[in-house]
């Protein structure tokens, strides 16, 4: 799924003030047509047209990884990589992980196993607004 800047937009808004997004009109429209209610300006958008934008934005789908460790290494470097090579780390063994969604930290949490698969009991997290504000650009 694609988020477009409109979405990506809303979001950051925060879910108590999200707003219908005009879409831009194109150059050559010299008489575009008259304001329905669903290109109003913000200002005019009833909680009702504001509330039926949430369920497209919370189905909203964004990328959430697990971070182990991060390292900045150069190219000469990375093209040497074998099988069988360890790449070492700075961040101790016992620290907690990173979970960043959209590429941005949000919380931070152990590894535990839930089954076969691994999973992350989370131990510490940013509060809603912080959270919403990552989910953007």
């Amino acid at each position: 799924m694609t988020v477009d800047h409109a979405e990506t937009e809303a979001a950051r808004a925060g879910a108590g003030q999200l707003t219908p997004v005009a879409e831009p009109q194109p150059a050559s429209s010299l008489n575009p047509p008259p304001p329905s209610s669903a290109s109003r300006p913000a200002a005019d958008a009833g909680p009702r047209e504001r509330s039926a934008d949430l369920p497209r934005i919370l189905k909203i789908r964004l990328p959430v990884i697990v971070q182990l460790a991060r390292r900045t290494l150069p190219i000469a470097r990375i093209r040497r990589f074998s099988l069988g090579m360890i790449i070492e780390f700075d961040r101790p063994v016992g620290e907690p992980l990173t979970l960043l969604v959209n590429n941005r930290p949000i919380a931070e949490g152990w590894a535990v196993k839930v089954g076969e698969n691994f999973g992350l009991r989370i131990t510490s997290i940013l509060d809603k607004l912080q959270r919403i504000r990552s989910f953007g650009s």
